[in-house]
């Protein structure tokens, strides 16, 4: 379960076109679920910052959150594109 939400609210908030989409998603995420894992909140911080295309923060709350196992690899491979992707619009 934990890994459907991190990826549909991963995938929500990295599409800037989408972004009512990703707050619609967040809205119906039960309040439960939210409460009880801490990386749909983290992913929605790392989100709530690309949409602003606050940069800076969105590396600290990436570097900022203490990430489980099975969800390492996946945040260092979105990490690694983001921040490719970063680098592609400033030079």
């Amino acid at each position: 379960m934990i890994f459907y939400v991190f990826m549909s609210i991963w995938k929500c908030c990295c599409d800037f076109v989408c972004s009512n989409s990703a707050r619609f998603l967040w809205k119906s995420i039960p309040s439960s679920i939210k409460e009880s894992q801490p990386e749909v909140t983290a992913v929605w911080k790392i989100g709530q910052k690309l949409w602003l295309r606050d940069y800076a923060r969105v590396h600290e709350a990436i570097r900022g959150f203490d990430w489980t196992q099975e969800l390492q690899a996946l945040v260092a491979a979105f990490s690694g594109k983001i921040f490719f992707n970063i680098f592609l619009l400033f030079f």
